[in-house]
């Protein structure tokens, strides 16, 4: 029942901006020029964040259930490892030279304006990427294993679970 006393209120919504279809092309040739500018901090930035993806595919690839843990930890971490990334070019963006120093500043004076360093508030942020990271480890944990307690086969490296994961007619549950 509605109660008449109380005049429902307008919802207000945020307008949804539109872009062309040529505007990602235009924020890909942004990346390039700060790719040029910046150098070879760039590069082995984006060169130890393929290696670290590369070492946890070659760790994992016999070893399904380690796979499974750790993709959900590295799309978490993909994001924050690339903040250096964003902080080059916001520096080039307000004339400073982008470097080295710029990339410390960022992973080490992230937070200069905090006096206790240890409270709980100084790594909110990590404790809460931390909770991301253990929650989608555990949600794909027991996905994988329902899906390996229902297989008719074992699981036990990626491409057997590929074949039973999206080619069921070779499975039967």
């Amino acid at each position: 029942m509605l109660n008449s006393s109380h005049p429902t209120e307008p919802v207000f919504l945020p307008n949804v901006r539109t872009i062309t279809l040529a505007q990602p092309m235009r924020w890909l040739a942004l990346a390039w020029r700060d790719l040029v500018a910046c150098g070879w901090i760039s590069l082995a930035h984006g060169l130890v964040t393929a290696l670290c993806g590369l070492a946890i595919a070659f760790v994992a690839r016999d070893r399904f259930w380690l796979l499974v843990g750790a993709f959900p930890g590295f799309l978490l971490m993909a994001p924050i490892l690339a903040t250096s990334l964003y902080a080059l070019s916001r520096a080039r963006e307000s004339g400073q030279m982008p470097g080295v120093g710029v990339v410390l500043k960022t992973w080490l004076n992230w937070q200069n304006h905090h006096f206790n360093k240890w409270g709980n508030d100084y790594w909110c942020m990590a404790q809460f990427g931390t909770l991301l990271a253990l929650a989608g480890t555990g949600w794909m944990l027991a996905s994988a294993t329902i899906l390996t307690l229902l297989a008719p086969l074992p699981i036990s490296t990626l491409s057997e679970f590929y074949n039973t994961s999206f080619w069921p007619k070779r499975a039967s549950f």
